[in-house]
């Protein structure tokens, strides 16, 4: 997954059994910030929702009334669609958990979180040791790219006449 202006570092998948309704998959990602701000964004993928206004607005309401919360983004792209909500919070006052604790229960349960994508800004001096060891695997492992220059046309027809 490629963020604009960020790099992935590592990627971890971890299935935990995060409400005692249903089991939400959380994939966590951590990339490198070329703001320098460390901030965290997690997609939460919703079922159920029928509309940007009413229900994207419910949702976004009671996400955005927990302590934490920074920033709500509706991606609403029709009833029966796959739709997320993007938000962005401070990972040291809200959890996963409770984001997801928050839609499931509105509406009587009509909304359902099916899985959660966590993605950590860090700042570039932040990197783990463990990282930049994968890292240097990595690059060592990149092909270079062949350069070929085609020859310039108008100079191949100039001969020719």
């Amino acid at each position: 997954m490629t963020i604009s202006g960020c790099t992935p570092q590592e990627a971890e998948t971890v299935e935990s059994n995060i409400s005692e309704q249903s089991d939400v998959q959380i994939l966590r990602t951590t990339v490198e910030s070329t703001t320098g701000v460390e901030k965290f964004t997690a997609t939460l993928a919703v079922d159920g929702m029928g509309c940007a206004m009413a229900c994207g607005s419910k949702i976004s309401g009671a996400l955005a009334g927990l302590d934490g919360v920074v920033k709500t983004d509706i991606d609403f792209k029709g009833a029966g669609e796959s739709n997320s909500v993007i938000v962005e919070y401070d990972a040291s006052k809200v959890s996963e958990s409770s984001m997801i604790d928050a839609v499931n229960e509105l509406k009587g349960g009509h909304y359902e979180v099916k899985s959660v994508a966590v993605i950590h800004h860090k700042p570039a001096g932040e990197t783990p040791a463990a990282n930049e060891d994968s890292k240097k695997e990595k690059v060592s492992a990149i092909a270079p790219k062949l350069q070929y220059e085609l020859p310039n046309i108008f100079s191949v027809f100039s001969r020719l006449f």
